[in-house]
């Protein structure tokens, strides 16, 4: 996508590409992705209140991913009630170990509410950031690197906070 683009929730297949400047605004709903990645670099935009995304594939092959980088911006934050409330990115439990959520290199983010993908590989890299008071992230593996940082005040979100026993770190 290289314009100006806002979409309904329902089931996008083999990915979503937003790139060159554009800007995709999401309306509230579930957003299912099906196969291919998110993709969103060369400036382009993703906004939207009351958003999960899911991460899915319909055949158990070619999982869909996220690949956020060059000067891209993030802005989504999760729904308040229903069966997602609090969840502003889900990765499908059935995906393969590794499955690669890549949130970096310098873009602007802001995730409000829990980033749940219990076999993903997150990595936050570069000046990746978020200015949200709640981002949760849960995966299988969580790298940080070079500036990146998030916050977990989540008192006015729909998530469960979760105490410092709950992190693990591994060297």
């Amino acid at each position: 996508m290289k314009s100006d683009t806002t979409i309904d929730p329902g089931v996008y297949c083999n990915g979503i590409s937003i790139n060159a400047g554009a800007k995709l605004t999401l309306n509230p709903g579930v957003y299912y992705l099906d196969r291919g990645s998110l993709s969103i670099n060369g400036g382009g935009a993703i906004v939207g209140t009351g958003v999960t995304l899911i991460f899915t594939s319909s055949t158990g092959a070619n999982w869909a991913t996220a690949n956020i980088n060059g000067n891209a911006s993030v802005n989504l934050t999760a729904p308040d009630f229903g069966p997602t409330a609090g969840v502003v990115i889900y990765g499908d439990r059935n995906a393969p170990v590794g499955t690669s959520f890549s949130l970096g290199g310098g873009s602007s983010q802001t995730f409000g509410g829990a980033i749940y993908a219990p076999k993903g590989a997150i990595s936050y890299s570069g000046g990746a950031s978020t200015s949200s008071s709640c981002t949760q992230i849960i995966g299988d593996t969580v790298t940080f690197t070079g500036n990146s940082s998030v916050a977990i005040n989540c008192s006015s979100y729909k998530t469960r906070p979760f105490g410092a026993s709950a992190i693990y770190l591994i060297s």
